[in-house]
Formats: C-alpha cells, structure tokens, sequence
C-alpha cells in the first residue's frame, strides 16, 4: 500500500506510541495521544476486544453511554 501511495510505511504509524512525538498541530488537543496510549494499553486492547465482540449496536450503544456516564460521574 505504502508503494502505491508512495509513502514511506511510517506514514501508517504516525503518532503510534513508542515513536518519537510529531509536531503538535496549532490547537491540538493530547486528547488523540490519550486515546492512543490508552488504546496500546493491556487494558484497552482486552476492552476494545470484548466491545467488537458485542453483536449488538444497541447493547454497544448503551455501553458506551454507560461509560461516558460513568466518567462524567468521576470528574
């Protein structure tokens, strides 16, 4: 892919956690950077793991009103 875009692979990872930080664009919130890191974390990959697995849109739906519920609740 990164051929036929004739972009290095890197491009792909962009901002991946582990690479070095790129220039914040004028702004930018670290909100991305907070959902990436939490996304490589242990418990992020089991979360987003179990969420795919839900069938349903509504039972996913109501999950994540749940947890912004919860959250809004914890700050």
């Amino acid at each position: 892919m990164s051929e036929v875009l004739k972009v290095p692979i890197s491009y792909f990872f962009d901002g991946w956690p582990g690479d070095a930080p790129s220039a914040p664009i004028e702004g930018e919130h670290s909100e991305l950077s907070d959902i990436t890191n939490f996304m490589a974390s242990t418990d992020g990959i089991t979360l987003i793991q179990a969420f795919v697995r839900i069938k349903s849109p509504t039972l996913r739906r109501q999950l994540t009103q749940l947890a912004v519920g919860i959250a809004d609740q914890t700050t």
